[in-house]
């Protein structure tokens, strides 16, 4: 039998950029204490009254210790201020 790691969600924020767009970070551990990630997302308008999210990063590895998860929100916030705002 072979073990097979997964990813959990921890959070997920929600931040608005200052041109009004809106990012969703969800903050995942993966089940063999390997590593947290982040799937960055960004809400798109289709057509008027219809928005969907969008993935730009599925795959964000943050350099928070797996132990510490709390502090994973404080590196996304970061990394947000950095790239989107």
């Amino acid at each position: 039998m072979e073990y097979q790691s997964y990813d959990k969600l921890h959070s997920t924020l929600t931040f608005q950029s200052q041109s009004g767009k809106y990012f969703r970070y969800e903050i995942n551990h993966r089940s063999d204490a390997s590593r947290l990630s982040a799937c960055i997302s960004c809400l798109d308008d289709l057509q008027p009254g219809v928005s969907i999210w969008v993935v730009i990063n599925p795959n964000l590895v943050l350099s928070t210790e797996y132990q510490h998860p709390e502090f994973a929100t404080d590196e996304a916030k970061k990394h947000f201020s950095l790239n989107y705002f």
